[in-house]
């Protein structure tokens, strides 16, 4: 399938695969040592100008809500820039008997001109996106073509999209989850993106990130977004965390969203799935060695690793909304996507599962600076398209 993967996209693989198996910068790269001591110092993120982004102290966790400047302004926050305001929101939750873990919520409010990564710039001088990708029939319509701003909504309507970050349940959101963000807020003409950062082992183990996952969902159901404009996103231990809370949502009564999207999931923590063998040696990121997130226990502890809310490729899918689900050929956590669209298929879910040729974990990272992930996010705001016509 070489033939089917861009320069660029060979390049970028090649990359992360000498950045992961580097003499002990690598081994530190695979465990997550590196990424964790990166997050910690990495510079303040830039917000692009005409974006605005919320601080929600949720007590035990934080979030962060983009939103558009314009919607802001309406309410006379135009002028708010370099401040840090501190906001009382708990008067509009006090009948909610349970509601404990928001009564006192407060919102800190910042602002700041930004430029954004240059991406979709960088993408105008791509010169080798041709159709790379094996051409897998969709449940919903795909048109020809290939420019992200061509799968763009006619309307702009209220919605959110709830993004859970990867990491192994052990990483913390770090500025690509931002710029990420950015483009759901650009793919989906303008739906305000909840970025949650969720706590994380080892000093908080499941059900610690679940809970926070529900809360946060719940937090956005107290705002009167349209149930179909209510999307939950996830990639690696997000994309597996994004499932397990829709099982929560169904196993409990509690409103569905309108839509799934995954990127690389993480669905079995179990490791049975046949790609952990079959690409152990090819695997660019976490391949060649046990001592890698992938391999650490501490997010389950002595709870049974094969709980749907913590392996949800165990799940029962029944109910589900539509599904994209993306993942790389190369990578070890193939398997679980691929199960998990089956059985979601099984129970009649509505599924787009892309496998992107010669593709890594959670190369979406890349944004749109090959080929590879420009499509990946291409294909994200025809989903949203989809959903929103249904």
């Amino acid at each position: 399938m070489e033939q089917h993967i861009s320069i660029r996209g060979r390049t970028a693989r090649k990359m992360v695969k000498v950045a992961n198996h580097m003499p002990i910068l690598g081994h530190k790269a695979q465990n997550g040592e590196l990424r964790a001591r990166l997050s910690e110092h990495e510079k303040l993120w830039e917000c692009p100008e005409h974006l605005m982004l919320t601080v929600i102290d949720m007590h035990l966790f934080k979030m962060e809500l983009l939103q558009r400047r314009i919607a802001s302004a309406a309410n006379g926050d135009e002028n708010n820039e370099d401040t840090l305001d501190t906001l009382d929101v708990s008067a509009d939750n006090a009948d909610e008997e349970s509601d404990d873990n928001l009564k006192d919520d407060h919102i800190k409010q910042k602002s700041a001109e930004i430029k954004f990564q240059e991406a979709e710039t960088e993408a105008a001088g791509i010169d080798d996106s041709k159709e790379h990708s094996e051409k897998i029939e969709s449940v919903y319509e795909i048109d020809d073509k290939n420019d992200i701003n061509d799968t763009l909504p006619t309307q702009n309507e209220r919605g959110i999209i709830i993004q859970l970050h990867g990491g192994g349940y052990y990483g913390k959101l770090h500025n690509t989850y931002r710029d990420m963000a950015g483009l759901y807020n650009e793919l989906s003409q303008g739906f305000d993106v909840l970025s949650v950062d969720y706590r994380v082992a080892p000093d908080n183990p499941y059900p610690a990130a679940l809970d926070d996952a529900v809360a946060a969902y719940e937090w956005a159901l107290k705002r009167d977004y349209p149930k179909e404009n209510i999307f939950v996103v996830g990639d690696s231990a997000g994309g597996g965390l994004a499932l397990a809370l829709c099982l929560y949502l169904r196993d409990h009564n509690i409103q569905m969203p309108a839509g799934i999207i995954t990127m690389s999931a993480w669905t079995d923590l179990t490791k049975s799935g046949e790609s952990y063998e079959e690409k152990f040696d090819i695997d660019p990121i976490f391949g060649g060695s046990i001592d890698t997130l992938v391999y650490k226990e501490g997010y389950y502890r002595e709870n049974d690793p094969e709980d749907p809310y913590i392996s949800p490729v165990n799940g029962d899918y029944t109910g589900f909304p539509p599904m994209l689900m993306q993942v790389g050929e190369y990578e070890m956590l193939l398997s679980d996507t691929m199960t998990v669209a089956e059985k979601a298929k099984q129970a009649g879910v509505s599924v787009k599962e892309h496998i992107y040729p010669g593709m890594f974990h959670v190369f979406q990272m890349g944004l749109t600076r090959y080929p590879e992930s420009k499509e990946a996010w291409v294909e994200i705001g025809k989903f949203f398209r989809y959903v929103r016509k249904m």
